[in-house]
């Protein structure tokens, strides 16, 4: 049976074979096979058209109903991410024997380095990440101490020193003296002039 796909791209419809399968169901033991390919290179596409095995919406399925299955799942594509960097050398090497045309060599890397920094972007990214942090995981600014109320009162007649000279600079007129005619001052007064 054929299935008719309408192509988005330039409105051709493709022809893909339906292929009819029996339903597997996935058990632990199978899940951990899967994860033991995928470390080892393979693609879950691939994988899911081997005969036995689950489908591709059957293995999500599992993986949202398992707890840490998910996890497992990253784990074994960061996995793959180092069989990449491996494969990376072996073309590079067979380059330089000259067994391998190296501009046929430079598309498998640059594909391979490309997908291997979307498997674990952390180890082959090429965004890197600055952590600012200070020792031992420390932040780099200490956490601000309470204020009591002198030190209020102190940052607030400074704040109240600096306001008045500026409203003298812009309209000319002297501060008052003491404190609450400062603040009459100063809320009172129109830096206009």
């Amino acid at each position: 049976m054929e299935q008719q796909k309408k192509s988005a791209h330039v409105g051709a419809t493709i022809s893909t074979p339906k292929v009819e399968r029996a339903r597997v169901s996935i058990t632990p033991a199978l899940f951990d096979a899967i994860l033991d390919c995928i470390a080892d290179g393979a693609t879950l596409d691939k994988l899911c058209l081997e005969p036995g095995m689950p489908s591709r919406s059957a293995v999500y399925g599992f993986m949202r109903a398992i707890p840490g299955a998910r996890a497992r799942m990253d784990e074994a594509t960061g996995q793959r991410a180092d069989w990449r960097a491996g494969k990376i050398h072996d073309l590079a090497a067979q380059v330089e024997a000259g067994t391998l045309d190296p501009q046929a060599a430079r598309v498998a890397i640059d594909a391979h380095r490309f997908l291997a920094a979307r498997e674990a972007p952390g180890r082959y990214g090429d965004r890197a990440a600055i952590e600012h942090t200070g020792k031992d995981g420390k932040d780099l600014l200490p956490e601000p101490k309470p204020m009591g109320n002198l030190e209020l009162a102190r940052g607030l007649a400074y704040i109240c020193r600096m306001g008045a000279r500026e409203l003298e600079e812009a309209s000319g007129k002297k501060p008052p003296e003491g404190a609450d005619a400062m603040l009459e001052y100063l809320t009172s007064a129109d830096p206009s002039g």
